[in-house]
């Protein structure tokens, strides 16, 4: 055990490299205030190495889900599944995603007291699956969070006149589902 531990800093988690790379951003803005030009360019290179990691990792992890289970989405990316007693059930938010899961969890209880134990198996495991949908539909906060560091990585590239790049973040910024997301809330608020 004490031989992983000391790998742990080398093999951090996806969360642990998004907060290092916000750290990064931050020093490289410091280094631009500064007018450390030398220093500012030595942390965009390591800025687009962690970036190409966590693009890596959240690949993996993406695929990660779709191996583990069939996640097959409608035209307005809403998740689709079919439930153990053979209805279709559409997840269009996060929220409708926790209510599901927390109406199957009951429907595990009921049958595990009533003695149907093959059926509180199949819930369970229907649970279990719905668990693992809840990356794909991620939180306000956390779509938030994205558009905010495409937006950063936008401005960043348009300073540093890397125009293309810039392009392709507007691209990914209006074509993500984080920015039809939020389209979606402040339209009917």
């Amino acid at each position: 055990m004490n031989e992983l531990e000391t790998l742990r800093p080398v093999f951090l988690t996806l969360h642990e490299l998004e907060t290092e790379l916000v750290k990064l951003h931050t020093q490289q803005e410091d280094a631009i205030a500064c007018k450390d030009f030398a220093l500012a360019g030595q942390l965009n290179n390591e800025v687009i190495e962690l970036e190409e990691k966590v693009q890596a990792f959240s690949q993996l992890e993406d695929d990660k889900i779709d191996d583990e289970i069939d996640v097959p989405k409608d035209e307005n990316g809403f998740i689709s599944i079919q439930s153990p007693d053979g209805d279709d059930l559409m997840f269009e938010s996060r929220t409708d995603l926790e209510n599901a899961v927390h109406n199957y969890k009951h429907k595990v209880t009921e049958h595990a007291e009533s003695r149907e134990f093959i059926k509180a198996e199949e819930t369970q495991a229907f649970v279990d699956q719905l668990e693992k949908l809840k990356p794909r539909l991620p939180h306000l906060v956390e779509l938030e969070t994205t558009l905010c560091q495409i937006q950063r990585e936008m401005d960043q590239a348009i300073v540093s006149k890397q125009f293309a790049k810039a392009e392709s973040q507007s691209f990914v910024r209006t074509t993500s589902p984080a920015s039809n997301r939020q389209k979606h809330v402040t339209d009917s608020s």
